[in-house]
């Protein structure tokens, strides 16, 4: 039963940073109760790992740091994406969700670098939730998938 309630938990996770990407594509914004909705149910994939506390805060802080980068530079980098770094980072802590986002940066790179080959300007905006998702889903399948494999 429990194998089951942490698969649910993952699948919930997964769908609802789905929604939020359809959203961000879309809108290029997301609405607050589809990240409440994610940050709550990282809360409870957290609580239900066992996750330690230290670990969990960590993670928020970094979520705060990219909420006020975010600020700083007129939202550059949008709100919406730092409350979504800050939900990643309660589940994962604090170093597995800086490197999420650092792959989630490189593969936005990559991916400005070849708009630019097809000339598409610098004013123009790439949904980040997208190059979020990948790593984050990737994390936590891998994480499920490695607590009911027996050797």
């Amino acid at each position: 039963m429990e194998r089951y309630i942490h698969i649910l938990l993952a699948g919930g996770v997964i769908g609802s940073m789905a929604l939020c990407m359809v959203e961000d594509i879309r809108k290029r914004q997301i609405h607050t109760a589809a990240i409440v909705g994610f940050i709550v149910l990282n809360g409870m994939m957290a609580w239900y790992e066992h996750q330690e506390w230290k670990q969990m805060a960590a993670g928020v802080v970094l979520g705060i740091a990219f909420l006020l980068i975010s600020i700083c530079t007129g939202e550059k980098i949008g709100k919406g994406d730092a409350l979504l770094i800050l939900g990643i980072g309660m589940h994962q802590g604090f170093w597995s969700a800086l490197m999420i986002v650092f792959t989630a940066m490189l593969m936005v790179c990559v991916h400005g670098l070849l708009l630019l080959k097809k000339k598409k300007g610098w004013k123009y905006e790439i949904a980040f939730v997208p190059f979020l998702l990948v790593p984050y889903a990737a994390a936590i399948i891998l994480q499920v998938c490695s607590d009911y494999i027996s050797v």
